[in-house]
């Protein structure tokens, strides 16, 4: 039985690809913020600050290229607001540390709620409720230092640290699918192999039988 092999047709599914990929992606975006910091955040922030106009931009011309009775109000404001954003990242470098800042706080918040619903219905909210706290806390740490060099390490250093934990939540979803379909292709092959077994010995008793009733004949006679 070649066990690598078996792997590698499990992995390439499709569903597993994309876990493959996700983690790959997320492992090298984590080491870069985790080894670059700030430099990382500066690409990142110029990276988005481009798709945003060129998207906004392009929107705007596709509303203006539609017919008059043709007019899809929510591609113009699509536009107007990628436009406005990639500007304000543009023209005010504060402004893509707070949006970053306020996306953590409300990741934060959300975890906090979630901690008081666990709380609620007697699960386990303590961890949550931590979790929540120190990330809110960290992203007022990062609004009340934005303008400096330690804001944005701070920030590439939390980007960094949550791309290598989702790289390891893909890692575990690959490998619990790879234990899943181990067991499930085992299981076929075990069923398989008492199938066989039964069919074998239905045949064997029908030779048997055959047999006996062939033996029996002379003496009927």
């Amino acid at each position: 039985m070649n066990v690598s092999g078996d792997i590698m047709k499990i992995l390439l599914k499709k569903e597993n690809v994309k876990l493959l990929l996700s983690a790959i992606i997320y492992l090298v975006l984590g080491v870069l913020f985790c080894v670059f910091l700030g430099q990382m955040v500066d690409f990142a922030e110029t990276a988005i600050c481009f798709v945003f106009l060129v998207v906004g931009a392009v929107l705007l011309v596709v509303y203006g290229l539609l017919p008059a009775d043709g007019k899809i109000y929510q591609v113009l404001i699509y536009g107007i607001v990628g436009l406005v954003l990639g500007l304000l990242i543009l023209m005010v470098r504060m402004f893509f540390i707070i949006a970053l800042s306020a996306l953590i706080a409300y990741g934060g918040i959300q975890s906090i709620m979630n901690s008081v619903k666990l709380k609620k219905q007697g699960g386990k909210w303590k961890g949550e409720l931590i979790v929540g706290s120190v990330i809110v806390a960290l992203a007022i740490v990062v609004i009340i230092l934005n303008g400096t060099s330690t804001a944005r390490n701070i920030i590439a250093i939390f980007l960094g640290v949550t791309f290598l934990i989702e790289t390891a939540f893909e890692i575990y979803a690959i490998v619990k699918l790879l234990m899943l379909e181990k067991a499930k292709a085992k299981e076929l092959q075990e069923t398989a192999e008492i199938q066989e077994t039964q069919e074998v010995q239905e045949v064997q008793a029908a030779e048997q039988t055959q047999e006996v009733q062939v033996a029996q004949e002379p003496v009927n006679e």
